[in-house]
């Protein structure tokens, strides 16, 4: 049988290559496959939660395994920090848009009033 201490190797491992997997995800832009990858992942993060809450435990894994944990929880803060920053651009180019269309819809009146100019002007009858 499979002791903690392998157990949580073995995850943190599979945790490894799903983070890996969404961090490339995230960064072609497929947000709905790595939504998918993150709900792959959950239950794994449950795990090692549940089997570090064990006495000692944390105290006494290997410090590769504690660094490739640190590793990993550094490489997601990162593309959270990622995230967060492409996020504000899209918001400040969401309100660029939602500007221009608010000055569209007060200048919209004025080309539909009484005193517009109806049909297309052309000047070349004129010469």
């Amino acid at each position: 049988m499979e002791s903690a201490h392998q157990t949580i190797d073995r995850l943190l491992g599979a945790l490894e290559a799903l983070t890996e997997e969404e961090r490339h995800l995230l960064g072609t832009g497929a947000f709905p496959e790595a939504i998918a990858i993150q709900e792959r992942s959950r239950p794994l993060v449950d795990k090692i939660a549940e089997l570090m809450l064990t006495p000692g435990l944390a105290n006494s894994l290997e410090p590769r395994v504690q660094m490739r944990a640190q590793d990993m929880l550094s490489a997601q803060l990162a593309q959270i920090r990622k995230l967060d920053e492409e996020m504000e651009k899209y918001r400040q180019q969401l309100q660029v848009i939602q500007s221009a269309q608010s000055r569209a819809q007060r200048v919209r009146p004025i080309y539909c009033s009484p005193y517009a100019v109806k049909g297309f002007i052309s000047f070349s009858r004129e010469a």
